[in-house]
């Protein structure tokens, strides 16, 4: 367990905390801030969304950390959770090592406390430790403060990075 500024306790996340991370899975479905997807915030989408992208990443044992309030607030209370999967190395047969789906949820009320930046940082290492040598990840055009975390850490720690992709939707 890592203390963050703030008195903020990171850890590495498990099965265990499934129903930590559905909550938190469900705040952020209910602000719709950042998703990429029009998700609504319905337990069926959380259990859906957590046993498609994030169960498999806890169950991999890939880069997934959770962010607790610190001793002085209630310790229990999980505020912030991270996660990368580099299952798709294990799927097909690739030319690079690579990670997809750098989800990041922080709660509303610890927002802007740089928790995403140190977060998005913490899973980077854990990736390069596993020998991942890419990173894919989808960042919604309306969720500035995760694009410029992405940044700060790829000028910070001097990283190449380009867009490779862009996603359009058209209503019909």
């Amino acid at each position: 367990m890592k203390l963050l500024p703030n008195d903020r306790l990171m850890r590495e996340a498990t099965l265990a905390d499934e129903v930590e991370i559905k909550d938190l899975l469900l705040a952020a479905f209910n602000e719709n801030e950042g998703l990429h997807l029009p998700l609504k915030a319905t337990r069926k989408n959380v259990d859906n969304f957590f046993s498609l992208e994030v169960r498999p990443t806890l169950i991999n044992q890939d880069p997934a950390y959770l962010v607790s309030a610190g001793p002085f607030e209630e310790p229990s209370v999980p505020i912030a959770f991270s996660c990368a999967s580099t299952c798709l190395n294990q799927v097909y047969d690739l030319d690079k090592k690579i990670a997809v789906g750098v989800i990041t949820v922080i709660a509303k009320a610890y927002r802007n406390q740089g928790l995403a930046t140190k977060l998005h940082a913490k899973v980077l290492e854990a990736l390069r430790i596993k020998g991942i040598e890419f990173v894919l990840t989808e960042i919604s055009t309306n969720n500035k403060p995760s694009f410029n975390s992405c940044l700060n850490i790829a000028k910070k720690s001097k990283l190449d990075y380009e867009i490779v992709a862009n996603k359009y939707e058209c209503r019909i």
